[in-house]
Parts: structure tokens; sequence; C-alpha cells
């Protein structure tokens, strides 16, 4: 028995192998790659199907295909389906265009756009009514205005652990999908953050809580923001 008919005779290594094609054909469906990434995603997925397929045929085994078939689903819906799966008291169930005040703690250094920056936030709660905090979970993207930028030191007062109140109204992430396109919405989706919040004005976040400064996560934040 070659070498190739080998491998297509081992059910584990077929389930394997078209498990890792529909974990990569389904990252780049929703469009979470770069252009030239997807592309060469998609080449090499569909290039290894196409091989194991052919050699399958050749060994005249219709059985080789039941493997094949149950790797490429499970790949490519545990992957499609991952980021689609949120908490019941996540940030997001507050609708997009809703205004609220978010608390929790700066979860990212602060990056500069040509507007002003952005940081994320794993939220900890909304408040509802003055005095009443309702416990929420998941993540936030704040995008800050250049005033706010500029007025919280180029970002240096936004390090990651640091405890914010943040006055915004919530977005939700922008779809674009073009194949090959940058999916805005589908990236943030994988880390977990499924609303955005801009923030115009420095008087709409309040530093309640300042990060050690002698965390791992401070530390290396100051050096980025240098």
């Amino acid at each position: 028995m070659n070498k190739n008919r080998a491998i297509v005779n081992q059910p584990a290594v077929l389930f394997t192998v078209f498990f890792i094609s529909g974990l990569v054909v389904a990252e780049a469906y929703v469009g979470t790659l770069e252009t030239f990434c997807w592309v060469i995603c998609q080449i090499l997925a569909f290039a290894s199907i196409g091989l194991v397929i052919f050699q399958g045929y050749r060994s005249r085994n219709a059985l080789i295909f039941i493997p094949m078939i149950l790797g490429f689903i499970s790949g490519f819906g545990w992957m499609y389906t991952s980021q689609q799966l949120v908490p019941d008291n996540d940030v997001s169930f507050f609708k997009a265009g809703e205004e609220v005040a978010v608390i929790g703690l700066v979860s990212q250094v602060p990056e500069k756009t040509r507007t002003g920056g952005f940081t994320e936030m794993d939220a900890k709660g909304v408040e509802v009514a003055p005095g009443r905090i309702q416990p929420v979970t998941g993540r936030l993207r704040l995008v800050l205005s250049d005033e706010v930028w500029q007025a919280s030191l180029s970002g240096r007062s936004l390090i990651p652990g640091t405890a914010i109140r943040v006055e915004t109204i919530l977005d939700a992430p922008d779809h674009y999908w073009n194949p090959g396109s940058f999916n805005v919405g589908k990236s943030l989706g994988y880390k977990g953050i499924h609303r955005t919040g801009t923030v115009k004005h420095p008087e709409f976040i309040h530093i309640l809580s300042p990060a050690s400064r002698l965390a791992p996560s401070a530390i290396t934040a100051r050096i980025k923001l240098l």
C-alpha cells in the first residue's frame, strides 16, 4: 500500500485534516482576514480537500468520505458559531443607540487613530438608574475623540487595569462583507465585543481607580505609549 492510500485509509487523520480545513474556510468566510491571507487560505484549504478527495476516489472506498464530511462540518461549524454565543447578561443586550454609563476595567493598551484613538474595556456593570448598577459581562470597544485622547495624556491614563466609568452611546460594530475584505464586526465578535461606544468629550470618562503601576500589563502599556 503506497503512502497516499495509507493516509486516506486512516479515519482519524482524515477527520483532523478536514476539521482544520473547516476552521480555515470558516475563518476566511467570516472575513476576519486581509485579502491576501483570505485568498491563500482558500487556495490551501480547497487544494488539501481536493487532493484527499482525489486519493479517496482512487482508493474506491466510499466510507472514507464519512470522516471527511464530519471533520469539515465540525471545524466549520465550531469556528463559525463560537463567536455567536453571547451570555444573557452581556453588555450587547443593551440596544445600539442607547445612552448608558458603563463601569469596568480597561483591557487593552490604547491605540492612536487619525481621529483620536480607541481602547477596550471589560464591562462589569451598567448604571440603569442613579445609584443602581446592573451587573453585566462582555467587552466594549471605546472610540475616543481627539479631544478625549489628548485629555487622557495620549492614552497613558487609560492603561489596562484602570477602573473607569464611561458615558457613551452604544453602537453595533461595523459589518463589512465583501469577499476578502476585513470584516470589523466579525473580528471584534471573536474577541467577545458586540458593542462599541463613542466617547466625544473628556467629561464623559471618569477614572475610578488607576491601574497598579507595578502590574506587568501596566508596565507594558507605558512602554508602548512612550
